[in-house]
């Protein structure tokens, strides 16, 4: 068996431009135009969502897996400017609750589909569809700078890339990642939780081990952020859920 890989590369900006924004992330999530986001992204994975695109500015952006639009209002808040492409095949319209960007375009046919004609792309996939699939594709497109929601290593619906990178830890796929990764970063969770490497999430063993670095914060010099990032905490596990920037070479 092959060893695991928490981290290729480095992080594609500075930890500390990343913290610098905290507070500018805070007072937009309150803004947030979904409530209860149930079935979608929460605070953690929103910050380093946000925080990347923010730092990269891309031009353009496209978003597998839409769900109530939670995450089309943060890509549209942290690159402004950017045309979005949004792939999902139930429209965010058709729940009670959601937010449609009214200068992005809806589609409910799969990304891969389609041809684009920037260079300067960003992914973004929160579609639980097999996510070796979706780096061989993008690869192909020339897109290569992508970020994953739901990078899961153990318990999976789907592939997912740790799962690949710490639990088979062998074959094609597992050669496939290490030949084209250019950049591969699993985001911690902000706060230290606790002392040991795991804890109980959902139904899931969650392994800190995974982690590409150490939680950032600590909630002695940093705790008017702490109930930001641990809201529903009893229910969902302090809404973690492994995202990941990836790069390809």
């Amino acid at each position: 068996m092959l060893n695991r890989i928490i981290k290729i590369g480095e992080l594609p900006f500075k930890l500390a431009h990343y913290l610098n924004i905290l507070d500018e992330f805070k007072n937009l999530y309150y803004k947030r135009p979904i409530k209860n986001n149930v079935g979608g992204m929460r605070s953690q994975n929103m910050f380093w969502l946000w925080s990347t695109v923010k730092l990269f500015q891309p031009k353009t952006i496209i978003e597998s897996g839409v769900w109530k639009g939670q995450s089309t209002w943060l890509l549209r808040n942290a690159a402004p400017t950017a045309k979005i492409y949004c792939f999902d095949p139930t429209p965010p319209w058709q729940h009670n609750e959601y937010y449609k960007d009214e200068l992005a375009e809806y589609f409910i046919d799969d990304f891969s589909n389609f041809d684009f004609d920037n260079n300067d792309i960003f992914a973004f996939f929160d579609d639980h569809q097999n996510k070796v699939e979706r780096i061989k594709q993008c690869k192909e497109k020339g897109i290569n700078n992508l970020f994953f929601d739901d990078n899961y290593e153990t318990n999976v619906d789907h592939l997912t890339l740790s799962h690949v990178f710490n639990i088979l830890r062998n074959g094609s796929d597992y050669n496939y990642l290490v030949e084209y990764l250019e950049t591969y970063i699993v985001f911690p969770s902000l706060f230290k939780l606790n002392s040991g490497d795991y804890y109980r999430k959902d139904m899931m063993l969650f392994d800190k081990r995974s982690f590409s670095f150490d939680s950032p914060l600590n909630i002695e010099n940093y705790s008017e952020y702490y109930s930001l990032f641990s809201e529903y905490q009893n229910e969902y596990g302090y809404n973690y859920h492994w995202p990941t920037y990836v790069k390809i070479k």
